[in-house]
């Protein structure tokens, strides 16, 4: 049907809404509320098969920990240590976290992470009943963080705050990293005093224990602020624009900041700061998915996709039959007329096969003369020794005839007056030896004595 369906979970009610991605932008095409007893009735009529899911969950787990430096599936290991640390009656956790900074604590190197985290079993509950249906959870983010999704990567650390009734949510970017949100309460109507208090308030707790100077706060959504403030902010007000999503013309706009967080769920992935969770490998709307959860659903997904296509093959087997009956036909009436000429060649071949026995008694004696031809005599090896034995004196040679080859055993005398001289003429007569094509397999000097002796062999000729 092409649509996205995003739901938001919250106070016992369900904010249901329907986009489209056009043209790099998401079109939210209805929006409305049903009861939380009525899911169930909404899950069985309804044809969308995927979903979108943001879940207000009371235990959601929120806190910055101090942990060694570690990076990838080191820092991940230690997170979930320090969780059950402090959380031990849970088995299992589900997590995000954003890297905040750097610290020294007693001189030693430390990473702040800010940590996001629900027990399984409360994410559990929710996919059970999305099951039970056939339904497929794409995606599940926790309370205010789909709003991760409207905020593009700043250049300079930034307050964006959202107002829906009595809730607020403030969060602190920079460049691409989350390094608080705060959870307030306020006036149903607006943004007042207090608002304002909490926003400053805000601003000095990051310049004091974040080292972050906040420059602007950006209002998500459209947003009213009382004209009776008494409180001014100390840094300017400004409203977030969000070009990349549009209502149709049957929807109000005011309708931006009740249903945002499902729409937000719902959004095509962009620059944001889903940035450094998405180099980890797992997408940040996946990171609430249990691991077993999101492979089976890979491996569904697979396994519809390869029926669709045995579907098509057998259409298309289906469709190509008949022409392929008419080309076997082709074929075969080829193979009984290659029979035919097959026949008249083994009656070539058993002729050929009669005069080549006549001369295949010849073949061994043509052999033998060759082998003789090859044949290196102990002659030519002396020769060859001979005339590469410049200042040697050869006391014995022993030669022995091989399969292919003469091996052979020179013992002798090195002449000169010094071991250098010794060693340089013992070394040019090998090399001579070797130019004529003798290989050394072994030798063995005493050049204080000037005796060595040399073993090889020489190749028959080819």
């Amino acid at each position: 049907m092409g649509h996205r369906v995003g739901i938001s979970i919250e106070n016992g009610s369900l904010k249901v809404v329907y986009t489209k991605q056009r043209g790099g932008k998401t079109i939210v095409e209805e929006v409305f509320n049903i009861q939380e007893q009525g899911v169930e009735d909404y899950l069985r009529s309804e044809k969308n098969r995927e979903f979108y899911l943001n879940i207000h969950f009371p235990d959601l787990f929120q806190d910055t920990f101090v942990l060694p430096p570690a990076r990838g599936k080191a820092l991940q290991l230690l997170i979930e240590r320090e969780l059950h640390a402090q959380n031990p009656d849970v088995s299992e956790w589900l997590y995000s976290y954003f890297i905040t900074g750097q610290k020294l604590t007693e001189a030693q190197p430390q990473t702040e992470v800010l940590v996001f985290a629900i027990p399984r079993a409360s994410v559990d509950r929710y996919l059970h009943i999305f099951l039970g249906f056939g339904k497929k959870v794409e995606a599940l983010i926790p309370n205010y963080l789909p709003l991760l999704n409207l905020i593009p990567e700043v250049d300079t650390p930034s307050l964006f705050v959202f107002r829906r009734a009595e809730d607020r949510a403030v969060l602190l970017c920079y460049r691409g990293v989350l390094y608080l949100l705060r959870r307030l309460r306020g006036s149903p109507l607006w943004l007042d005093d207090s608002d304002i208090q909490s926003i400053n308030m805000t601003v000095n707790y990051s310049r004091q224990r974040l080292g972050l100077v906040p420059e602007v706060v950006y209002l998500v959504g459209q947003q009213e602020v009382s004209e009776d403030l008494s409180t001014l902010p100390v840094i300017p007000l400004s409203s977030l624009v969000t070009p990349s999503v549009e209502f149709s013309q049957s929807l109000k706009a005011t309708d931006m900041v009740e249903y945002i967080l499902p729409i937000a769920t719902t959004l095509k992935r962009r620059a944001s700061l889903l940035s450094p969770l998405l180099r980890r490998g797992v997408p940040q709307e996946k990171m609430f998915l249990p691991g077993d959860y999101r492979f089976y659903r890979n491996v569904n997904r697979y396994l519809t996709v390869s029926s669709l296509l045995m579907a098509v093959l057998s259409a298309f087997l289906v469709a190509v039959l008949p022409v392929k009956l008419n080309e076997l036909k082709t074929v075969r009436d080829s193979i009984n007329m290659l029979r035919g000429e097959v026949s008249d060649i083994r009656q070539i071949n058993a002729v050929y096969q009669r005069e080549f026995q006549k001369w295949k008694g010849y073949e061994e004696k043509i052999q033998t003369l060759q082998s003789l031809m090859r044949e290196t005599s102990p002659a030519e090896f002396f020769i060859k020794v001979s005339e590469t034995a410049s200042g040697i004196t050869i006391d014995q040679v022993k030669v022995e005839r091989q399969m292919n080859s003469l091996s052979f055993t020179i013992k002798g005398r090195v002449d000169g007056e010094g071991l250098l001289q010794r060693q340089r003429t013992l070394r040019a007569f090998m090399e001579s030896l070797s130019s004529t094509g003798i290989k050394i397999s072994g030798e063995t000097f005493r050049l204080d004595e000037g005796t060595f002796i040399i073993a090889g062999t020489l190749e028959e000729m080819r």
